[in-house]
């Protein structure tokens, strides 16, 4: 172990259980790559009791930390490609989850003026595909006018269906 990766583990032994919750997000937010300075906790290991439980804590708040900060991440890439303000997004409703390969999925909502928008990310066959939806009712009152914009790493198509009420 590096005299830096020693003293931060040592840092981490002494700090007070209140504070391991956060100690384990500036962890997260701040090492490049994302990686961690403890090995998690496996069945067999040998520790037991309040050492356990601490390792435990400090690994539970790492995961939640790295996957805020690769969700944190995820939303401003995505609402980059829509042109779209991230604090938008992360103000919305819904939710969103990291998956295997730290892959981020989302689905949020909100209105906007007198329109419905919403935005999901998801993969199929390991591509990423983004939609941007919004919904509003046509000025005349007659009609409901909804558009869509799908994006892929390459490409991006957009359309509106103009639908009687």
């Amino acid at each position: 172990m590096s005299d830096r990766r020693k003293v931060l583990h040592d840092l981490i032994e002494e700090a007070r259980d209140e504070d391991v919750p956060l100690l384990g997000e500036l962890l997260a937010r701040f090492q490049r790559p994302l990686d961690f300075p403890l090995q998690p906790v496996r069945t067999g290991s040998t520790q037991t009791g309040p050492a356990r439980g601490r390792q435990e804590l400090i690994l539970e708040a790492h995961m939640h930390a790295r996957s805020t900060h690769l969700e944190r991440q995820h939303t401003a890439n995505t609402a980059k490609r829509l042109g779209l303000d991230p604090e938008r997004i992360n103000a919305a409703a819904g939710g969103g989850s990291t998956g295997a390969d730290d892959l981020v999925e989302m689905t949020r909502h909100w209105s906007e003026a007198s329109a419905f928008c919403r935005v999901n990310t998801f993969h199929v066959e390991n591509q990423e595909i983004i939609t941007f939806d919004k919904a509003k009712i046509s000025n005349s009152g007659s009609e409901a006018i909804y558009r869509l914009r799908v994006l892929t790493a390459k490409a991006e198509s957009e359309t509106d269906l103009n639908v009687p009420i």
